[in-house]
């Protein structure tokens, strides 16, 4: 189980993990190089000195602090694109977001959402082709 990091865990991990752009750039070539990657990962627990880590409990670490910096990010992005006052926009309450924002927001793709509304065009058909019935 991978332990609760401090602020100053997170400062440092965001320091090594930008240089190791195989992790989080998918634009690079060794981005898809297993080897390579568990070799970064290796290499960030050893700077961080925690013996106690694994590659595997890293890959989790990491993907939980990516699912929380994009969803920080949307949040950002939709509330600036609500046309809300400079006083309304959203300021993540995650203390390393700015650190992460610095490399990681290029690299980042908001993908278009999907509305799980039924079209109105197709409930109006529906509705009509029963009344002909």
């Amino acid at each position: 189980m991978v332990e609760r990091w401090t602020d100053s865990d997170m400062t440092k991990f965001l320091e090594v993990y930008q240089e190791k752009e195989i992790l989080w750039n998918p634009k690079l070539e060794l981005y898809r190089n297993n080897a390579a990657r568990i070799a970064a990962l290796d290499e960030i627990i050893y700077n961080l000195q925690k013996p106690n880590l694994t590659p595997n409990d890293l890959k989790i670490k990491i993907k939980n602090i990516r699912t929380t910096y994009n969803r920080e990010l949307s949040k950002l992005l939709k509330s600036k694109k609500s046309g809300a006052g400079t006083n309304d926009i959203y300021k993540p309450a995650l203390r390393w977001f700015e650190q992460a924002d610095q490399f990681l927001r290029p690299v980042t793709e908001a993908r278009p959402s999907k509305s799980n509304l039924v079209s109105s065009n197709l409930v109006f058909k529906h509705f009509f082709k029963q009344q002909i019935m």
